[in-house]
């Protein structure tokens, strides 16, 4: 083939068989020293704590939805909404969960 053919048809691979096989995880996890990583663990752990502080958040939240409901179920005038003080420490603490989950999820190395 020449040099102009060969370019319009672009290169050319020939295999004249292919094989192949299973591999599995016999063995099972390998890990340096033979036990997971400090950071594995660490990672594990801040995750759950996000876990935790999400849903602590989300209750308080919804108890403060609540809150401003009870107190504005008779009352037409639109100014009268009165927010509770643990509202912002409540969406904090949403906030922080999330970060701190995902946080704990990339040094478990999920």
């Amino acid at each position: 083939m020449s040099g102009k053919a060969r370019e319009e048809h672009g290169p050319q691979l020939g295999v004249s068989s292919q094989s192949g096989e299973l591999i599995t995880n016999v063995v099972g996890d390998q890990y340096i020293g033979d036990r997971p990583r400090r950071s594995a663990s660490i990672g594990r752990a801040l995750a759950a704590l996000g876990l935790a502080l999400f849903f602590a958040g989300l209750f308080l939240l919804g108890a403060a939805v609540l809150d401003v409901y009870r107190e504005t179920d008779g009352f037409a005038e639109t100014g009268a909404v009165v927010v509770p003080g643990y509202t912002v420490p409540a969406a904090v603490l949403v906030v922080a969960g999330i970060v701190l989950n995902r946080f704990g999820r990339i040094f478990a190395g999920r």
